[in-house]
């Protein structure tokens, strides 16, 4: 189910494609029944978007979140969940793209999006949409590793660098940065000793949580955050 499995129909057959589609791309690989089908409804809220199209013929790598392959997920869009959907994250642009029932290559509307989820060697990765404010310039889609009074947060990305591939190629290179977020606000965290002086009067408390439990806390281990964050948040209540 990778986007390098596409099939090239002939030309008078893709423009039947383009002209009842939108010039959405056929995709190969995955049978029909493998995939729910849904009314014409609910269709027309979770397949409200545009056609994809590579964007990086020339750059080496790919732009995507884990692998260059459809991966199993859910979708929540306006209050609706739509599952065993096959989708793929772009980091790159931020963008979600889907292989719908009818294997077409879609671009989901960002806008419309609220969460989705993705499923890979018995993982899921939840990613939640969050909103610029004057508060906070975090945007976008992010993986919620913990949410409650508190949260965290990884933000990926991947970006072109010139050259980056045998100093020949432009290519890929992958990024993350970790958040936690404390009163409301998301708050950009690089290292143990941040994570700390975060937790302001109960910074003496929650250091000797770590010490007593033996936790390993990096800024490498962006899962490190969690248990430091869920106790900070039992003894602030």
């Amino acid at each position: 189910m990778s986007l390098k499995k596409r099939i090239n129909y002939p030309v008078i057959f893709v423009f039947f494609i383009v002209a009842i589609s939108g010039n959405v791309y056929c995709m190969s690989g995955l049978s029909s029944g493998s995939m729910p089908q849904d009314s014409i409804i609910t269709n027309q809220v979770l397949y409200n978007g545009r056609a994809w199209r590579n964007m990086y013929p020339a750059v080496k790598g790919d732009p995507y979140f884990l692998r260059e392959d459809f991966l199993p997920g859910t979708v929540t869009i306006n209050g609706i969940t739509f599952r065993d959907k096959f989708i793929l994250y772009d980091i790159n642009r931020d963008e979600l793209i889907i292989l719908t029932d009818k294997k077409f290559v879609l671009l989901l509307n960002k806008e419309m999006i609220e969460r989705f989820s993705i499923s890979w060697n018995n993982q899921v990765y939840r990613f939640l949409k969050l909103t610029k404010d004057s508060l906070s310039r975090l945007e976008g889609f992010v993986n919620e590793l913990y949410d409650g009074k508190s949260a965290v947060y990884i933000k990926y990305r991947k970006t072109v660098e010139q050259r980056a591939v045998d100093g020949l190629y432009d290519g890929f290179v992958q990024s993350s940065r970790v958040y936690v977020k404390k009163d409301g606000i998301p708050i950009l965290i690089k290292n143990k000793k941040q994570l700390l002086d975060l937790f302001g009067e109960k910074k003496a408390k929650v250091k000797q949580y770590i010490k007593s439990n033996r936790l390993m806390v990096s800024g490498k281990l962006p899962e490190s955050f969690v248990p430091v964050t869920q106790y900070y948040d039992s003894i602030s209540r």
